[in-house]
């Protein structure tokens, strides 16, 4: 009987499932997160909309006369106004209206930017050098974006395992938008309707901030340390920097970033990382 035949260390390894990105809300897709919001953090305001129409209704039944001057004109062409007070009086149901919508207009404007604002943040933090990806960490949590450039620097540096990053004073930093994880971090062992419900609460909404620098200095062009901390199985590795501007083409803001990162591509290589780092020695002294 023969043995059973080992497999071959050669043999490719099996494929591991895809790596989380962050993929940008499509038009209308945070409504039901926002209602859901409008409902359970703004319900004094509802009831307070609810009380003041039944109000209304109650009374316009008890006293039908006193709503006959806010009656528009009608088909019946009434006598041509007098004056600016008969125009101001013919059309006062009108500009009631249209300052009841304005008042809406910002009251929604508002709440929506309490709801963006209570959305929990995802940083991805870039360092280019001669326009190639040098430090890339992905989705990394953000407590405030007043902590962002700080951060994203404190983050980077550990990842690379480096003390001290040279690089250029201008930053990029992207305009914020929201979005999901795909593909999403459910639990395996959850149920459907809490799924569903997580899913119309908009618990994995994100608010997404993208920060990019420039390296001044950099030991090889060609290799970049990379990051998803959103993969809870993933570690910082060495990656080519093809490899890592291929996996950045999922990044919502990539082309903005590719373009914001092309005056670098001409900036002196690591060969002149002596000369700079004697001129950085002088200007302090």
């Amino acid at each position: 009987m023969s043995a059973p035949s080992k497999k071959s260390p050669s043999s490719p390894p099996a494929s591991s499932p895809p790596e989380p990105v962050f993929r940008r809300l499509r038009r209308g897709g945070g409504a039901l997160p926002l209602l859901w919001f409008i409902l359970t953090r703004r319900l004094v305001h509802w009831v307070t909309m609810l009380l003041l129409a039944l109000f209304l209704i109650w009374f316009g039944n008890r006293h039908p006369e006193a709503l006959e001057e806010l009656k528009p004109p009608g088909a019946s062409r009434p006598p041509a106004p007098q004056g600016v007070s008969d125009w101001l009086q013919r059309w006062q149901a009108y500009l009631g209206a249209a300052t009841l919508t304005m008042a809406l207009l910002v009251w929604f404007g508002e709440v929506h930017e309490d709801w963006v604002e209570s959305r929990p943040k995802l940083m991805t933090s870039l360092f280019m050098f001669q326009g190639k990806p040098a430090i890339v960490c992905r989705h990394v949590a953000l407590a405030s974006p007043s902590d962002l450039r700080a951060w994203a620097q404190q983050v980077c540096a550990q990842t690379a395992k480096q003390r001290f990053l040279d690089f250029y004073p201008r930053f990029h930093v992207c305009r914020p938008c929201l979005g999901r994880l795909r593909p999403r971090a459910w639990d395996r062992k959850t149920g459907r309707g809490k799924r569903v419900l997580a899913w119309i609460k908009g618990e994995d909404v994100y608010q997404h901030f993208v920060i990019q620098f420039h390296l001044r200095e950099w030991a090889d062009s060609n290799q970049c340390w990379y990051l998803n901390a959103a993969d809870p199985r993933s570690t910082a590795r060495r990656l080519a920097s093809e490899a890592v501007c291929e996996l950045l083409k999922t990044l919502p803001e990539w082309p903005e970033l590719t373009r914001a990162a092309r005056w670098t591509s001409s900036a002196p290589s690591a060969a002149g990382a002596g000369a700079s780092e004697k001129d950085r020695e002088e200007t302090l002294t």
